[in-house]
């Protein structure tokens, strides 16, 4: 934007260079984040108002305060059928209040992963405005995490129900209406083994078992983007969890059992769903038209099976047989929607893509027939809003950049609309020259007449000597980009405008770009960050 000693890239010439760049979605490692470092924001840059902030994620708040109340509803509920009791005061009313929490948020969690009920939503355009769709990842987080939690609180309580049992007086024993719904306790007090023995006893121990084998990895980003086997592996273990949950209150102590009616039809529908699609994705192999082998990367361009279709910011499961039936890994849609092929850029940074990329190097030195492929989607990320906004900024960090090559490709190749994408802003981020030789042939190639929709710029961070020659032939910027400036000059171009900003790349830098957005006054900043885990 602005500097003399900076290196531009005319927007034209950038639609022969997102054609090869790598679509590996996940982003993986801490150095990278050194990287796209950002100057601290100033104390009055950083401070922005609560208001500002609803505006700026409305429906993100609308469906946060939505999900608060149903947790908050459903824990008022039940704890209303249980009052105060001598023995052991609010101890019952919270053990039945947060196990009603546990089950709705099942529920929630369930209903988070329905395709079918996403696709109704997503159908219909008055729901899709109020419920952020592409956020529903997050919110099946949250809703294991208060799952987690209200699973402490109820075996808390009830276990403060017992100390207060077993040392309580014969009288307090004979009066107190928790005592008279156990059986066990009507005649006298039993051994504390024959009560672990009980059903709702040791099921609740082999629950909380379950639950917190199955949801620390999954809770935390690390494993989930480092460790995928890891995280998939400890994740089944949900399954038996929700299984023994629908016996856990079986012996209806206190009440009839409940916990099956909130888990059941969410999870039959989840398991119909999951046969249909590897019915599908099983009965329909795709074969690879040409796969492209770097020494870190694959190219890799797959026949579209008939009737797929996909808009740009899409992913996809792949699976490969011989690398692992049941190993499905998720992957950015490089090519437009016009072309003939489904393209992807694997970046070879996990256990996966480097077996597939040895796989691919084997197949192609001996001249066997490339490995089979199946896909399992397409599936929207929050990329694909950007179609909703005249004036749209992507920011890529590293192989961040995934998600957006195909919606440059698609904006390149579509004539504007008179509702569509104005001007479409481009800024890639990379740390090594390495990244550079994926692209130098196309570079060299780039011609000089600039595309008057887009701007496209890329940055180097660490340049060494060879892309110091580089530059000599390509045109990129050897700097770290300086965002404060950059978003107040696209304040000063596109005044009182609704602008999309949609990020995908290392946590430090969303973190920084998400702050600035909310500090923009002039014109409105939405702010999306891709996320696959």
């Amino acid at each position: 934007m602005d500097g003399d000693s900076t290196h531009y890239m005319p927007g034209a010439s950038f639609e022969h260079l997102v054609a090869l760049t790598p679509t590996q979605p996940r982003v993986v490692g801490t150095r990278s984040s050194q990287v796209l470092e950002l100057p601290k924001l100033s104390k009055g840059e950083a401070r922005v108002g609560w208001t500002h902030r609803y505006v700026h994620n409305r429906r993100q708040a609308g469906a946060l305060a939505l999900y608060g109340l149903l947790c908050g509803l459903s824990f008022w509920w039940k704890c209303s059928l249980f009052p105060w009791e001598p023995l052991v005061g609010y101890g019952m009313c919270i053990a039945k209040g947060s196990a009603q929490v546990v089950v709705v948020n099942c529920c929630v969690a369930l209903l988070l992963l329905s395709r079918s009920i996403l696709h109704f939503i997503k159908a219909k355009p008055f729901l899709w405005r109020i419920f952020p769709l592409e956020d529903h990842m997050v919110l099946h987080k949250i809703s294991g995490g208060v799952m987690c939690l209200s699973a402490l609180v109820h075996t808390s309580a009830h276990v403060a129900n017992l100390v207060n049992t077993y040392s309580a007086d014969p009288t307090e024993l004979q009066s107190s209406y928790y005592v008279r719904h156990i059986p066990l306790f009507l005649v006298g007090l039993p051994p504390f083994g024959n009560v672990v023995r009980a059903i709702p006893m040791w099921t609740g121990i082999v629950l909380l078992v379950l639950l917190f084998i199955a949801l620390p990895p999954t809770l935390l980003p690390s494993v989930r983007r480092r460790f995928h086997n890891v995280f998939w592996c400890t994740h089944l273990f949900l399954i038996p969890f929700l299984i023994v949950t629908c016996f856990h209150g079986a012996t209806g102590w206190f009440q009839m059992p409940q916990a099956f009616l909130w888990i059941v039809p969410p999870l039959v529908l989840y398991v119909l769903e999951r046969r249909l699609r590897y019915f599908k994705r099983w009965t329909t192999p795709v074969l690879i038209h040409e796969a492209k082998i770097f020494p870190d990367a694959i190219a890799l361009d797959l026949i579209k099976p008939p009737e797929f279709s996909f808009v740009p910011g899409m992913f996809v499961y792949l699976n490969v047989p011989v690398l692992g039936r049941h190993e499905w890994h998720p992957f950015s849609i490089s090519s437009a929607p016009d072309d003939p092929h489904l393209s992807f850029r694997i970046q070879a940074v996990g256990d996966w893509t480097i077996a597939l990329l040895q796989r691919l190097q084997v197949a192609s030195f001996l001249d066997e027939p490339w490995p089979l492929v199946h896909l399992d989607g397409p599936v929207g990320g929050p990329t694909v809003e950007c179609r909703r906004f005249q004036v749209v900024v992507l920011i890529g960090g590293g192989s961040g950049v995934t998600p957006f090559v195909s919606v440059v490709r698609d904006f390149l190749n579509c004539p504007p609309l008179e509702d569509g994408t104005k001007k479409m802003y481009f800024h890639w981020v990379t740390r090594h020259e390495s990244a550079l030789e994926w692209f130098d042939t196309t570079l060299r190639d780039l011609n000089a007449h600039g595309h008057p929709r887009l701007d496209a710029r890329l940055y180097v961070t660490q340049p060494n000597n060879e892309v110091e020659q580089a530059a000599h032939h390509h045109q990129f910027r050897n700097e770290r980009p300086r965002w404060v400036p950059i978003f107040d000059e696209l304040e000063r171009d596109h005044p009182e405008a609704t602008v999309g900003v949609f990020y995908c790349g290392p946590h430090a830098l969303e973190v920084e770009l998400r702050a600035i957005c909310r500090a923009r006054h002039k014109a409105t900043f939405y702010f999306y960050a891709e996320s696959y885990y």
